[in-house]
């Protein structure tokens, strides 16, 4: 499975309004994404799109061009045994 790690830049300088602009942030996503099979998963500092390779360009076109995203870096999940990496 690829993920793309999401870095949010200026919303994490808003401080008592942080958590309003990362839920606004996903929402976005989420509504871009919707004809994707994508998973979500946020805290503070970042956030995370699992998918799967085949969509991967239209997707990362999408995060691109989303307002409020400051970097981000394509990795891959693997297991954290030795052989596997």
């Amino acid at each position: 499975m690829r993920v793309i790690l999401i870095k949010y830049g200026e919303l994490t300088t808003k401080k008592g309004n942080r958590n309003f602009f990362i839920k606004k942030l996903t929402e976005n996503l989420t509504h871009k994404l919707k004809k994707y099979e994508v998973k979500i998963v946020k805290d503070r500092s970042r956030m995370c799109l699992s998918f799967f390779d085949q969509d991967l360009k239209k997707i990362e076109e999408i995060v691109q061009n989303t307002f409020g995203i400051y970097k981000y870096h394509l990795a891959y999940t693997v297991d954290t045994n030795k052989d596997s990496i």
